[in-house]
């Protein structure tokens, strides 16, 4: 689902955006602080939830030239839009040139639902170029799961890895089971450092916090969970929200394993995320329990991520079958990942499944998820150029 950030110190646009769009058609959340110091941090806390769009209005004209050009600078996949309709043509044209893809000057509904729908399509547009170029779409993807054991670690590792492996250097896993986090030891890592010492870091200095990633053999960066459970006490939501927000615009692609259930964490990550992979195995307890989760992200409004369902130990003979599955939980499922004696081997050893043995019939489905989250992009075709260019040379 597309989503719309409002920038403004009233709440009016918001209020008007919200009564034109069904909210499970377009999210639309405001944030604003009287605190903002630098353009720099304004944009990572306006760009938090990955929206489409990023309509401003309310501010001065000279401000939102500066925010619109960092906005332009930090995230081009972006539509930025400026609502006001006091603006003079030096104004508009200003605006225009720091990057602003409009400037909407029609305060009818009609004209500023028609700006946003504009926007919303360019967007898109400019994501999917963007993504073709570098060969990767930005994301964050948080995965859960609503019991322990239900296989999330496997799958947000393999994720992981397989993404490292496609797009060397671009691909990022934060551990954020604060208390019993271990995808640092299913990819044979020893962490040095952890979560606790990036937190510490990120309000004053958060272009060092790379320093303390854990690197697998992949070129995966890896975010260990804190190392002991004293150490999980001291990180607190707005720590997490400081440090994502950072390594987010460093990585175009997250992915974050959470603990079981849904805690303040995952909520927290989830803020942040594109996509939501909930994990279950066909258990009718597990499943009641993932069914009871979902209804609770749509109680509070958790609607823009993309969800995504995967079944874990499917075909076991045990439970639900994945129709009564999808009919329980009200959800198609994504991926089925089938029971096989291979995945507690590769977990002991510290190796993904995907490296250990790809054509295990267990890594299949991974594989698949690889190339639907970051799928292989498409070759050019040069061969209308080079016949043109045979031609010139006959």
């Amino acid at each position: 689902m597309p989503g719309v950030t409002v920038v403004s110190p009233s709440d009016e646009l918001e209020t008007r955006l919200l009564g034109m769009y069904d909210k499970k058609s377009l999210a639309v959340r405001r944030v604003w602080s009287d605190d903002w110091r630098e353009p720099r941090i304004a944009v990572q806390e306006i760009c938090a939830a990955n929206p489409a769009v990023v309509a401003i209005a309310g501010i001065e004209t000279a401000d939102a030239e500066v925010l619109v050009s960092e906005l332009d600078r930090r995230h081009p996949e972006l539509g930025v839009l400026v609502i006001d309709s006091q603006a003079n043509s030096d104004e508009i044209v200003g605006l225009l040139r720091s990057g602003a893809r409009d400037v909407v000057t029609d305060s009818s509904d009609d004209g500023l639902q028609n700006a946003i729908d504009v926007t919303l399509q360019l967007a898109a547009e400019r994501r999917r170029s963007l993504a073709s170029r570098i060969g990767l779409e930005r994301r964050v993807v948080v995965v859960t799961g609503p019991k322990g054991g239900a296989g999330k670690t496997t799958f947000s590792t393999n994720l992981a890895y397989g993404v490292a492996r496609r797009h060397n250097g671009r691909a990022l896993l934060i551990d954020l089971d604060l208390q019993f986090g271990d995808t640092a030891s299913t990819l044979g890592i020893e962490p040095k450092h952890s979560l606790v010492d990036a937190a510490a870091l990120a309000s004053s200095e958060r272009s060092a916090l790379k320093v303390f990633l854990e690197m697998h053999t992949s070129s995966l960066a890896v975010l260990a969970a804190p190392l002991t459970l004293a150490d999980a006490d001291q990180v607190s939501t707005d720590d997490i929200k400081r440090v994502m927000a950072a390594l987010i615009e460093e990585f175009p692609f997250v992915v974050v394993d959470t603990a079981a259930g849904i805690d303040d964490a995952a909520l927290t990550a989830m803020e942040f995320a594109t996509d939501i992979v909930m994990v279950c195995t066909p258990e009718v307890p597990a499943v009641r329990a993932a069914k009871r989760s979902l209804d609770a992200l749509d109680s509070i409004g958790m609607h823009a991520p993309r969800r995504h369902f995967v079944v874990n130990r499917a075909g076991s003979r045990v439970g639900l079958t994945t129709t009564e599955l999808e009919e329980t939980v009200g959800m198609n499922t994504s991926f089925e990942i089938p029971s096989t004696r291979s995945f507690p081997i590769a977990s002991n050893e510290g190796v993904p499944l995907l490296q250990r043995d790809p054509r295990d019939r267990g890594a299949r489905p991974l594989q698949e998820a690889v190339d639907f989250f970051a799928p292989v992009p498409p070759a050019e075709d040069t061969g209308a150029l080079n016949r043109f260019f045979r031609r010139k040379e006959g």
